[in-house]
């Protein structure tokens, strides 16, 4: 594929048609610093190389890439867009940008920048490899880092054999991080700033590891995101990886056969490592969406999976909307407000025609595949929380955060408290030592509808049991 870049570019020049940048940016004048292309130091220099396809080692000026080039061409170097100057990497319709094996594109990871990278429906842009022939994961990821401009985004793109990946699963050095970040073929991630870049009318496929990675506390999609598509990613990996404190913010309009969103914790800061419980500090909605959501961030020993609690004297309530699947990894759990402060809840109602499900993520789960769902509160705090219609099933297995019993549902309070509520609920497939549901019968009052039988139904021997 270099070769053919190279004589396309030369093709270009016979027809007289340059192949550097754009400078529509600029009334046209090439010998400004904003439009200029790079010489072979990899650098922004002020000059201009029209015949150059290959993109340098750093953008630090605002550039952009025109059908004039048949293929713009990413080194195994890869390609940085960053500088004081926020510079701007525009990609046009029609565009196709192949990578060499191992290459990436990087903005604004290490400096300030940005990237406006939209098709339209009959022209959409091609990321891709320039390996003969391709194969998953041959180039790293279209990588949007913690210094990107909030105003980027990127549509009607294709990304295609990308997201290579190690084997602990994470995407190489290669990516542009310090710190390597979960393998996707397009990453979206920032410790430092809130994010909700508009990413619509995307498809992934050949991915070698992760589709399409959003990464960070408080980094999620923005109004107008959807129509997200991944047709196949890497074994052991997922199409979509997003933190659970910015599920809300998922778009419904996604397709992945066979696939889950992956729920991580959300890296507070570059390095720190996936696992543990993911906190849910917003009060949000999860949408429903065509596939599970699988709550990760499992640590065994740690009480791995994720809770509900707001920050700063705040009551975050996560309400899952019908119909959803929730999916957990072993020794995973929900947990509701696990330190007592009062400020967590849970509302998940589901229907008979839009039903929820909390269950295993293993293709063929046994009893106690997973840990199940705890409430611990002061007071009056938990009768705000809702299970109602929802089948609860293979839980049953962890020691629930900070309890020190085993059951599908444990409900614990710090003084007299009503609630929750869970009414019309299966809980299924439980192992025959652990109790359906636990609560203290010294400070707990089931409030009606209450705990039991006939409103709940189970298929273990414990079924309602106080410690």
């Amino acid at each position: 594929m270099r070769t053919s870049v190279f004589l396309g570019c030369v093709s270009c020049l016979a027809m007289g048609v340059g192949c550097s940048p754009s400078s529509s940016e600029n009334g046209g004048d090439a010998g400004t610093d904003a439009s200029a292309t790079f010489d072979s130091g990899g650098t922004d220099s002020g000059n201009v190389d029209a015949g150059n396809c290959t993109l340098p080692a750093t953008i630090a000026a605002n550039m952009t890439l025109t059908t004039a080039c048949p293929v713009w061409h990413v080194t195994a170097n890869g390609t940085t867009v960053a500088g004081s100057a926020s510079p701007v990497l525009t990609i046009d319709p029609g565009v196709t940008v192949a990578f060499d094996k191992g290459g990436f594109l990087s903005i604004g990871t290490s400096m300030p920048g940005g990237i406006h990278a939209v098709g339209t429906s009959g022209m959409g842009i091609t990321f891709t490899s320039s390996a003969t022939p391709h194969a998953a994961g041959d180039w790293s990821a279209v990588a949007l880092g913690d210094q990107v401009l909030s105003n980027s985004t990127i549509a009607y793109a294709a990304f295609q054999y990308g997201s290579g990946a190690t084997s602990q699963g994470k995407s190489s050095s290669q990516d542009g991080y310090t710190y390597g970040e979960p393998a996707g073929a397009l990453i979206v991630y920032s410790a430092s700033q809130s994010l909700a870049l508009v990413l619509h009318d995307l498809t992934f496929s050949h991915d070698g590891g992760n589709g399409l990675v959003v990464d960070g506390f408080n980094v999620g999609f923005g109004s107008g995101s959807g129509n997200l598509t991944v047709s196949d990613w890497g074994t052991g990996f997922a199409p979509f990886v997003l933190a659970a404190n910015q599920a809300s913010t998922l778009p419904a309009t996604l397709t992945a056969q066979g696939g889950v969103v992956d729920l991580i914790a959300g890296q507070g800061a570059p390095g720190t490592p996936i696992g543990g419980a993911a906190p849910i500090a917003l009060t949000q909605t999860w949408p429903a969406i065509p596939i599970p959501y699988l709550v990760d961030g499992t640590n065994p020993g740690s009480g791995g999976g994720a809770f509900i609690e707001g920050a700063n004297n705040s009551v975050a309530t996560l309400t899952i909307a019908a119909p959803n699947t929730l999916e957990f990894k072993s020794t995973g759990q929900l947990a509701v407000d696990p330190n007592g402060t009062a400020q967590g809840e849970l509302v998940a109602i589901g229907t008979q025609s839009a039903p929820i499900t909390f269950t295993s993520n293993l293709a063929a789960p046994a009893a106690g595949a997973w840990g199940g769902v705890s409430f611990t509160a002061v007071g009056s705090a938990l009768a705000s929380s809702k299970l109602q219609s929802v089948t609860i099933e293979w839980a049953g297995d962890a020691t629930l955060v900070g309890m020190g019993e085993t059951a599908v549902i444990y409900i614990s309070a710090s003084a007299a408290a009503s609630g929750p509520v869970i009414s019309g609920c299966n809980i299924e497939n439980y192992p025959a030592t652990v109790c359906g549901i636990v609560y203290p019968s010294a400070w707990v009052t089931p409030p009606s509808p209450g705990y039991g039988s006939p409103n709940n139904t189970f298929t273990g021997t414990n079924t309602v049991c106080a410690p």
